[in-house]
């Protein structure tokens, strides 16, 4: 298998970094390893910096399988919907250095960590599904509207509004920014911050916290399916 995801740890702060060389596309062997590196710093009650590559941080679902008919999409949404659940559970911080753009499901991984740290550039955030043709699923609409700032859902979700990192910060998607050259050392340093916190009392509340939307989502896929919206992908 094609190493898609790197995994390093230094002082109690797991780094897991996507890099498939292209746009970081969500695959299955792209979660499929990024659950396992999730595995090793749980396992080790490791604070998580969350990354991609340069320029890119990931771009969404990989386009060869939602071309593939709904059976295939399906699967791929609820593993990634699985995927996005758990950085909203999980029981360490999870702190987002978010290198380029983030597109679609990429932005919705944004949406379950616990602090995204944004580059300054010419790059895009944003939920791009109606621009493309695709009824944005409930799970989308849910994130959305539990981790946005209110006036920015509806530009967001109905509009397919795509957002400058500037605009992405005031919208919720990021929660600050720096120069490129500075990303992993701001990150790192939020992790350092992090990772002096009472972590049983973190994982509680952070479970608290998201109960709600947890239930939400817990019939989000489902609710997709009654309403066939992947019919004829």
């Amino acid at each position: 298998m094609t190493s898609l995801v790197t995994y390093s740890t230094k002082s109690g702060i797991a780094t897991i970094a996507m890099d498939d060389g292209k746009v970081n596309a969500l695959s299955n062997d792209m979660l499929d390893q990024l659950n396992a590196g999730f595995d090793k710093a749980e396992a080790a009650g490791e604070v998580v910096v969350f990354t991609g590559r340069q320029g890119m941080f990931c771009a969404g679902f990989d386009l060869n399988i939602m071309m593939q008919g709904p059976e295939k999409v399906l699967a791929l949404m609820e593993k990634g919907g699985a995927f996005s659940r758990r950085l909203l559970t999980f029981p360490t911080p999870v702190i987002c250095a978010v290198n380029g753009h983030a597109m679609a499901m990429g932005s919705y991984l944004l949406l379950a960590c616990d602090y995204c740290i944004g580059v300054e550039g010419n790059f895009k955030i944003g939920m791009n599904e109606v621009a493309i043709g695709m009824t944005m699923p409930q799970a989308g609409v849910d994130i959305a509207e539990a981790r946005l700032a209110a006036p920015y859902v509806r530009r967001a979700v109905n509009n397919a509004e795509i957002f400058t990192p500037k605009t992405a910060l005031t919208a919720g998607f990021l929660h600050s920014l720096v120069t490129p050259n500075d990303l992993q050392a701001a990150a790192h340093s939020k992790a350092e911050q992090m990772r002096k916190l009472d972590m049983t009392a973190f994982a509680a509340t952070k479970l608290k916290s998201v109960e709600p939307l947890l239930d939400i989502l817990k019939h989000a896929v489902e609710a997709d399916k009654q309403a066939d919206i992947f019919k004829g992908t």
